[in-house]
């Protein structure tokens, strides 16, 4: 009784453990993504101020 009990709660468990572990991946990817997306910003940023400067300077 006890050993069925404690398996049906696993089971009850592992779809929730899944989720939570979608959950974490996702976040990172997003994590990834802003990051890479603020390097991007970063980088059209200083090109940007570059390219000023060099057409100011012709």
């Amino acid at each position: 009784m006890f050993m069925k009990k404690l398996s049906t709660w696993i089971m009850s468990l592992k779809p929730l453990a899944l989720l939570i572990m979608k959950n974490q991946e996702n976040r990172k990817k997003k994590k990834i993504l802003l990051c890479w997306q603020r390097r991007k910003l970063n980088f059209c940023a200083k090109t940007r101020f570059w390219i000023q400067i060099w057409t100011f300077e012709q």
